[in-house]
């Protein structure tokens, strides 16, 4: 219920016309139903609903993307990193943080320089940072490289 997912669906009814740019939302929270409904209202075509993936499928979803959008919900900034952060340096996907900048995840991002932090941004910035991503594929590369060294600091140290 506190994760933002709304601004997802809201960026990919943004760029609902450029059919090279899909958005894959796994899962089975509550907000589910409304999820599905604004999808379906909007014919979103670019959207997948799939449902919660179990441990033999898990590394197939996370690694199918480019980008790996992990939320972290007002509240939490100083006390939580959510653990989809871990799935996705492991994937080695650049990371879209829907947080705080001052948070744990916001830092990790920002140091590292692994991907974007959208701080209460609205759709509309996040949809323009995606299309600048997709028209310059090196600045994405770039940042799953900075994964990569990220997961493998952190693994060393684990």
């Amino acid at each position: 219920m506190t994760h933002d997912i709304e601004s997802i669906v809201y960026t990919a009814n943004l760029l609902k016309s450029n059919t090279a740019i899909q958005f894959v939302i796994i899962g089975d929270g509550a907000k589910k139903a409304k999820i599905e409904a604004y999808v379906k209202s909007e014919q979103l075509s670019n959207v997948l609903l799939l449902p919660y993936q179990n441990k033999e499928t898990l590394p197939f979803s996370l690694t199918a993307a480019d980008i790996g959008i992990v939320t972290l919900s007002q509240g939490a900034e100083t006390i939580s990193v959510p653990s989809k952060t871990y799935y996705t340096l492991a994937a080695g996907s650049a990371i879209f943080a829907l947080a705080a900048e001052a948070s744990e995840l916001g830092f990790l991002v920002n140091k590292y320089n692994c991907g974007r932090v959208f701080d209460n941004s609205p759709p509309e910035k996040i949809a323009e940072f995606i299309l600048h991503l997709f028209e310059h594929r090196n600045e994405l590369e770039q940042f799953k490289i900075n994964v990569s060294s990220v997961f493998r600091f952190y693994s060393e140290k684990c």
